[in-house]
């Protein structure tokens, strides 16, 4: 699969989110609040960006899914 901008910045936030939660859950340590300050507008777009990030991500999954399922509905016949 070749990948555009807009994944690897997507695939870029999902990495970074999942890292800024990771340290929250498991040393109640929030990363972005120490750095731009909590609730600030930054910190709010940068959570709507991870956000819609994870909405990309599951949007791949389920086009990559139904491209399998096209592909082996064909190679059938």
């Amino acid at each position: 699969m070749k990948m555009n901008a807009i994944d690897k910045v997507a695939y870029l936030l999902l990495v970074l989110g999942g890292i800024y939660w990771g340290t929250i859950g498991a040393f109640d340590y929030n990363v972005l609040d120490k750095a731009v300050g909590a609730g600030s507008g930054v910190a709010r777009t940068v959570n709507i960006l991870i956000g819609l990030a994870g909405l990309y991500g599951v949007y791949t999954i389920i086009s990559m899914m139904m491209g399998d399922k096209k592909n082996t509905t064909k190679a059938k016949k």
